[in-house]
């Protein structure tokens, strides 16, 4: 497979992990409920390490993009 290449320097993205986003707003008291009981979302995250450009993907997409072994 591939590299991710950066879409502004043509660069190797580097893989930075996975992160979980909650989302919702919290305004107030009904911010804080409607956070609480909002959906989150898992996202890959790539950077480039010239440019400083981050890309978010889908876990399941990440397998068409090569990873890094990890020890």
């Amino acid at each position: 497979m591939e590299a991710l290449k950066c879409l502004r320097c043509d660069a190797d993205m580097e893989y930075s992990g996975r992160e979980q986003f909650q989302l919702g707003e919290e305004r107030g008291y009904t911010g804080l409920l409607a956070v609480m009981t909002s959906e989150s979302m898992q996202v890959d995250i790539y950077k480039c390490p010239d440019c400083g450009k981050i890309e978010f993907f889908q876990p399941r997409a990440r397998e068409t993009v090569r990873q890094p072994k990890t020890n």
